[in-house]
């Protein structure tokens, strides 16, 4: 399961932090999706994230998503697809299915189970 591996990652990273993407061209139509967009995780269950890690997620409207986590200046993309229901996001990558609660405010979006929250912000 890619969400649990990189929470697993991120949670036993020393310092986590902030990679920036340039933004999805999708950002620009009103009457998208709320998750549609370039989010980069800013917290892990309350704590914020620092230099050495990061995670960068862009939803497309097409159902397409790109997962870019860096470690330490090493990154790794990874593809897939998703859609949303019911506060309910779920994403195929690699072969694998993962549904995961979501919630978006504004340009803020929590995602996760209790224990293993991420908050993005776009």
């Amino acid at each position: 399961m890619k969400w649990m591996q990189w929470i697993l990652v991120l949670a036993l990273g020393a310092g986590i932090g902030l990679a920036g993407l340039g933004c999805d061209s999708d950002s620009s139509s009103s009457d998208r999706d709320p998750l549609v967009g370039t989010w980069r995780a800013q917290t892990f269950n309350g704590q914020t994230l620092g230099d050495t890690v990061s995670l960068v997620v862009t939803f497309r409207n097409n159902g397409s998503l790109e997962m870019i986590t860096t470690i330490e200046g090493n990154a790794e993309t990874d593809t897939g697809t998703w859609s949303a229901d019911d506060g309910v996001i779920t994403v195929v990558s690699d072969g694998e299915t993962d549904r995961t609660p979501y919630s978006v405010d504004g340009d803020t979006l929590t995602m996760g189970d209790p224990g293993e929250v991420f908050v993005f912000t776009r």
